[in-house]
């Protein structure tokens, strides 16, 4: 392992929304060396820390390390000036400038996710140690893998895949026509009509789809009630 970051700049805004609040960390009254604490305002973490601003926050560099500090910003009342107070932090090594920090995704080539979402591949795959690279909890539910900006793959502790989630990109940018061939890729309907007429037997609950068969589960997200709303979301668990 050569870095660890918590560098929310990996993941889009559709991405950090994917993140489930944990009661293990974001309601913790955290401190920093004994003096800084989670609400408290810039001026005064200045006092304790000498701070460079970095795109929407703050680094306080070490030797080996840097510390970076995430504001958010409160106001009091519409006719006062916003206070920023800290809402959280991430430790980092200190990196050469040729550091990428690209997401580098491992083959899954041995996985047809057309077919399993087409429910014609129902086998059981057991991911290698090389694809269970790029993990990350969202949930209580267990760990996802990430094997493309859209899609991530749910296991069991035995590594074997129990779910499947297709999603908008949470990495980078994706405009919709760039989200559609991407679906189309996969052979997957983009949008609500489309998918009753692939699967007639699906329950239409407005902008969700639901779409259970034997130990399989479906549930499919739209933007929108109208026939033509757009796919926006596929979670397939089995």
């Amino acid at each position: 392992m050569s870095n660890i970051t918590q560098n929310q700049g990996l993941f889009n805004s559709h991405g950090k929304n994917q993140i489930a609040l944990s009661g293990n960390y974001d309601n913790e009254n955290w401190s920093i060396a004994g003096k800084i604490k989670r609400g408290d305002e810039l001026q005064k973490v200045k006092q304790s820390l000498s701070l460079k601003p970095q795109q929407d926050d703050y680094v306080s560099i070490g030797d080996n390390s840097k510390l970076v500090l995430n504001f958010e910003s409160y106001k009091q009342r519409e006719s006062t000036d916003a206070i920023y107070r800290l809402n959280g932090f991430s430790i980092l090594p200190l990196v050469s400038v040729n550091h990428s920090e690209q997401v580098k995704f491992a083959s899954f080539s041995n996985i047809d996710i057309a077919k399993i979402v087409a429910l014609k591949d129902l086998q059981t795959y057991k991911l290698t140690l090389p694809q269970l690279v790029n993990q990350i909890q969202l949930n209580q539910d267990g760990p996802l893998v990430l094997i493309n900006p859209n899609i991530l793959l749910g296991i069991d502790n035995q590594g074997l895949v129990n779910k499947i989630k297709v999603t908008e990109s949470v990495l980078g940018e994706q405009d919709i026509n760039q989200f559609n061939q991407v679906l189309a890729q996969y052979d997957i309907p983009n949008t609500k009509s489309a998918f009753l007429d692939r699967y007639p037997n699906a329950e239409d609950n407005f902008d969700n789809i639901l779409l259970n068969k034997d130990n399989i589960s479906m549930s499919v997200n739209f933007d929108s009630y109208d026939d033509d709303a757009q796919l926006i979301e596929l979670t397939l668990s089995f």
